[in-house]
């Protein structure tokens, strides 16, 4: 077929969890060990820490047939993507989100273009800078246009069209808050930098925490405050420069179920789930991930220089050189819901070259599977068989892979029950 191809299985993927801050601190009555999961309940919230992510505990999951690889270097363009802001996964398509080119495409199981919809625009069904895609519980999708601050809803019909449902521009907010999903109940899902930020001091790692709130879409900027989350990290030099700090990770640790919401921090170690009314019900704690070492200096800067003309690094060498590095690891890059409402975590991947574990947790917390994605692969979705991720060539060119999954055994998926 044009534009998709059926590789050899590889190593698959899939892990979770997710949390915040505002609520009072959560405490367990003791500490886990090394080895083991402590939960326990407090105040009607359950606490589940991990001393660490054991194989035993989570289940493989395995590749069912073959990968499927969506994407050409020169050829159709409905094959050729520039930037992908984001996929959606269900039983039958994969629909992708397109930055250049500010279109939706949707291509079928077997990886075929079906259709698309979207241009350059500020009408309906256009877009000046696509944020991000998400799907929603009738099958429709939401497209935020983070340029334009317009939310398109897109009907999905029965014969595969695209038809535009609604494209609205929402009202100022506070605290220069910035849609990141929707909830089944119409309400949309804030963050912003807050009332109290402060001005950035030079020759200093500037950061500070983000606010998360609901709101209802008509009734923008009242909202309903979840939490915080630290806010990305940067270093402005004595010159006025400014450079994301290493070894940290942007804040977008958000995921929208069908009646909960994870906020996660993989600076805390932490991922808090709430209901759609507010209340916190579960904390996952995670265990550290390790120390930055000299070795992942050396590769950071190596990957950031590359992307330099040679004349320019030495002075990019020096700016590096300035910023205080952290000393951990964020314990998790990214969380992602499932098809079936669960939750995936990805460890923080301080090496492109390096193939990261996702670990799969229940609506409880508990452990459901774990999968390893080959190295370079960039979690994108899960659905209820299939996850879709981003690899990039050696000319940086995006392709979309598709990974199908066989589930754990009910055997296997029992070896730890910490459902209470």
């Amino acid at each position: 077929m044009t534009g998709a191809r059926r590789s050899t299985p590889v190593a698959l993927l899939a892990v979770l969890v997710a949390a915040c801050q505002d609520h009072p601190p959560v405490t367990a009555d003791a500490p886990p060990t090394d080895e083991g999961i402590f939960v326990t309940d407090s105040s009607g919230v359950r606490v589940i820490a991990y001393g660490a992510l054991h194989e035993d505990h989570f289940p493989r999951v395995r590749l069912l047939e073959g990968v499927d690889t969506i994407g050409v270097d020169f050829g159709e363009e409905a094959y050729h993507f520039s930037h992908i802001r984001g996929a959606v996964v269900t039983d039958e398509s994969i629909v992708v989100a397109d930055q250049l080119s500010r279109e939706i495409r949707m291509f079928d199981g077997e990886g075929r273009f079906v259709t698309g919809l979207g241009a350059e625009g500020e009408g309906p069904g256009e877009f000046e800078a696509i944020s991000w895609i998400q799907g929603g519980l009738d099958g429709n999708l939401f497209v935020w246009d983070g340029q334009g601050y317009r939310l398109t809803s897109i009907a999905v019909g029965g014969d595969s069209a695209l038809t535009v449902l609604s494209s609205r521009r929402l009202s100022i907010v506070p605290w220069e808050a910035q849609p990141m999903g929707v909830l089944t109940d119409g309400r949309i899902m804030l963050v912003g930098s807050g009332p109290d930020r402060a001005s950035p001091s030079l020759g200093k790692v500037n950061g500070g925490e983000m606010l998360v709130g609901l709101a209802n879409a008509e009734m923008l900027p009242k909202m309903d405050r979840l939490g915080t989350v630290p806010s990305q990290p940067v270093y402005f030099s004595n010159d006025s420069r400014i450079v994301r700090v290493p070894f940290t990770v942007l804040p977008d640790y958000y995921a929208i179920g069908l009646d909960d919401v994870w906020i996660g921090s993989g600076t805390r170690r932490e991922i808090r789930k709430f209901d759609l009314d507010g209340r916190l019900r579960v904390v996952l704690r995670l265990p550290p991930q390790g120390a930055v070492t000299d070795r992942d200096i050396e590769e950071f800067i190596r990957m950031d220089l590359a992307a330099y003309p040679e004349n320019e690094r030495p002075l990019r060498r020096n700016l590096l050189s300035e910023i205080p590095m952290p000393n951990e690891l964020p314990a998790f890059d990214r969380i992602i819901l499932d098809g079936r409402g669960r939750l995936w975590v990805g460890a923080f991947n301080s090496a492109s070259s390096a193939a990261v574990p996702w670990h799969g947790f229940d609506q409880h917390g508990c452990p459901v599977g774990r999968v390893v994605p080959p190295a370079g692969v960039h979690m994108l979705a899960v659905g209820r068989n299939r996850i879709a991720g981003e690899v990039r060539d050696d000319l940086g060119v995006p392709r979309l892979v598709v990974f199908r999954f066989l589930e754990p055994s009910p055997a296997d998926s029992a070896r730890v029950d910490c459902s209470g």
